[in-house]
This record gives structure tokens, C-alpha cells and sequence, in this order.
């Protein structure tokens, strides 16, 4: 077998790989998918934007998430949803669309399995 096509078939092979651990976190994401009330605790201006960061608590564990947004609109203290893998809730989204209500100041210890209304 000549060089090239070795090293083509390894790079493919490297491919596939990449394309199937990533499958394999998106889909446990959503087979294990649970919601969180995250506060946006630090905010650093950027050259593309402005990196947010905020916590929030799954299972009395505190965890880190952070998002990238060009317009500096989000104030520190706001609480929205977050969505989160309960098998590894280092791998979490931040529901923007989806503010939280002030009526809502109790989060069960394992969150919720729907967005509360």
C-alpha cells in the first residue's frame, strides 16, 4: 500500500471517529436531558462579543457554563433555564429564549425534566 493512501485512510478513520464520539454526546444530551435555573455571575468584553459565564446546581454539585454573545444585553444576576446532560452536566446550554420567572425560587435537587411554566 502506498503512503498516501495510508495516510488517507487514516485520516478518514480519524473523521469518523471525531463524528461519533460527537453523535454520541449529542444524543445522551438529549436521552438525558434535564433543566436547571443558571445565574450569569461574570461577564468579559471581547473583540467578536461579550463571554458570559453562570453557574448553576444539579444533585447539590455546583457547575460552570459560559456563552458568547455580540451585544452586550445580559445583566449580571439574571437566572434562566438551562438544559444539561444529567450523565455529564459539564455539557449544559443555556436557554435564552426561556427566562425564569420570579415565581419560580425552589429548583428540585435533579432539576426538572420539562421547562416549569
Amino acid at each position: 500500500m502506498n503512503k498516501t493512501l495510508l495516510i488517507s485512510l487514516l485520516f478518514v478513520l480519524v473523521f469518523l471517529l471525531i463524528v461519533l464520539v460527537l453523535k454520541k454526546r449529542s444524543a445522551s444530551r438529549i436521552l438525558n436531558k434535564r433543566y436547571s435555573i443558571a445565574t450569569i455571575i461574570r461577564k468579559e468584553s471581547k473583540k467578536n462579543g461579550t463571554l458570559y459565564h453562570y453557574t448553576f446546581s444539579s444533585n447539590n454539585k455546583d457547575f460552570k457554563g459560559t456563552f458568547r454573545h455580540h451585544a452586550n444585553k445580559f445583566a449580571l444576576g439574571t437566572r434562566y433555564f438551562v438544559s444539561y446532560d444529567t450523565t455529564n452536566p459539564t455539557q449544559n446550554f443555556l436557554e435564552l429564549q426561556y427566562p425564569t420567572p420570579d415565581t419560580i425560587t425552589t429548583i428540585p435537587e435533579n432539576g426538572w425534566d420539562h421547562i416549569p411554566q
